[in-house]
């Protein structure tokens, strides 16, 4: 302990700044622990969280602990608007303190919510012009358009958030990545219409149990399936003093 403090010390006399404490690294990690522990495994091997479980692990995070000096609408955007965002990013890379707090501001400023998410891969489409970003495209024509000073990109601007140096390319690959188990879709009757297209090939569908005897036709191979309570029509949050709970029927 005595030989830690003095490594301290000499790098603040040295002008380099101290490794963050153990403990701002453990909460990051708890909060991965929590959301962890509300996963459920799909009927296809993959995990996802339900969206009855989202406001129970928002609940039990401290935000005035996990996101030191951010302002009260910063705290209030990300537990209202960008949740789903925050979590993906906790869940995918290790960062804390000072800089956890500069990447909300960063979602904040660029108004990236949930409504964005599943967002694409920028490293491979609506590629990334920005001259100091780990993700800008390397090909000869998007080095041209930056020689001729075009570094407006084409993807959404809210897709600017990642322009920081916080996000390299592997930690960006790991929020993609990441993002699927937050965005398991929701059929309700109103919204099933966004359904005719299909569905990202990433997407994690919220079936919990399948039948072990499919039918097979001539065009395809139907199988009885049974779709997590939370993603279906006849499940509504209730939230109760903090309590979150499906309402009785």
């Amino acid at each position: 302990m005595l030989i830690y403090r003095l490594c301290q010390l000499f790098t603040r006399y040295i002008g380099l700044s101290a490794p963050p404490p153990d403990d701002d690294w453990d909460y990051p990690r708890e909060i991965q622990g929590i959301i962890k522990h509300y996963l459920v495994e799909s009927s296809f091997g993959k995990e996802f969280l339900p969206e009855s479980s989202l406001p129970e692990v928002v609940d039990q995070i401290d935000f005035g602990r996990l996101l030191p000096g951010a302002s009260e609408d910063l705290v209030a955007f990300i537990r209202t608007k960008a949740t789903k965002v925050f979590l993906t990013t906790l869940y995918s890379i290790d960062i804390t303190g000072p800089k956890l707090v500069e990447v909300a501001k960063s979602f904040h400023k660029n108004r990236l919510t949930d409504k964005h998410l599943p967002i694409k891969d920028i490293t491979k489409s609506s590629r990334c012009l920005h001259p100091d970003s780990y993700l800008r495209c390397k090909c000869s024509k998007c080095a041209r358009a930056r020689e001729k000073g075009i570094t407006e990109c084409p993807h959404h601007p809210a897709l600017d958030s990642f322009h920081m140096k916080e996000w390299s390319i592997r930690k960006f690959d790991y929020f993609f990545s990441n993002q699927w188990i937050f965005c398991a879709p929701v059929f309700r009757k109103h919204n099933l219409q966004q359904f005719k297209k299909g569905l990202p090939r990433e997407t994690i569908l919220p079936f919990i149990f399948k039948g072990p005897n499919p039918r097979s036709g001539h065009f395809s191979t139907v199988f009885h399936m049974k779709v997590h309570a939370a993603h279906q029509d006849g499940h509504d949050l209730v939230r109760n003093r903090g309590k979150t709970h499906a309402p009785n029927s």
